[in-house]
């Protein structure tokens, strides 16, 4: 694992699910600071979704750069396999397609990827990627890049409350029940900041990327 000792020179925070009006009139009310002032000394822009097609197509489209003709992800959850009238699920390397961190890796700059849904640890990466820690989607088992970086981060920071739970199986009805998820989502945003701020810190890369899913729980 090759280390630099300069700060990113991009930081991307994902917010998923996060409907865009409603981001934007919390981040002009003041309500999200931090956010804002990301948003006014960075870059923001509005971009098109490919929701009509399936939510389960998003994240490999993102992070392969191609449409799902070409990386084969539609509704991962339930897609009919290609030439059969078979349901199956997909998992991350079922995507045929390099995520665009590899491109970085073999220009030989280094990455800190954390939670992208539907990703994996490749075999050589020249950085760190935390797979499943607490995505609401991981397709893949909680593990990381390199290998011995999950034990640390579990040891540190525990699991994600809700790392188990699938978000449709989630069904509040009383109260209590909200009030209960709420903590949950509450200590999993607040746990991922910790542990993100701590790879930050510790791995200087030239692309750092973390995803905050409790919105889409919170769906």
């Amino acid at each position: 694992m090759k280390i630099n000792n300069a700060k990113p020179s991009t930081i991307a925070v994902c917010v998923e699910v996060a409907g865009p009006r409603l981001m934007t009139e919390w981040l002009d009310a003041g309500w999200m600071p931090n956010l804002a002032r990301l948003r006014d000394q960075g870059v923001w822009s509005a971009l098109e979704s490919l929701t009509e097609i399936s939510s389960g197509s998003i994240w490999p489209c993102f992070y392969t750069g191609v449409h799902p003709g070409k990386n084969g992800q539609f509704f991962t959850h339930m897609q009919i396999e290609p030439g059969t009238y078979q349901i199956v699920k997909k998992y991350a390397d079922d995507v045929p397609r390099d995520p665009f961190w590899m491109e970085l890796h073999r220009a030989g700059r280094g990455s800190t990827i954390i939670d992208v849904a539907q990703s994996r640890p490749p075999a050589e990466f020249n950085g760190v990627l935390v797979a499943g820690w607490g995505s609401e989607f991981p397709a893949w088992k909680r593990s990381s890049a390199p290998e011995s970086l999950m034990p640390k981060i579990l040891e540190q920071f525990g699991s994600h409350p809700l790392c188990d739970q699938y978000r449709l199986a989630i069904k509040p009805e009383t109260a209590e029940d909200y009030a209960g998820l709420r903590s949950e989502l509450l200590h999993g945003v607040r746990t991922k900041a910790a542990m993100s701020k701590w790879l930050l810190d510790s791995h200087a890369h030239d692309l750092f990327l973390t995803v905050f899913p409790e919105s889409h729980w919170a769906t």
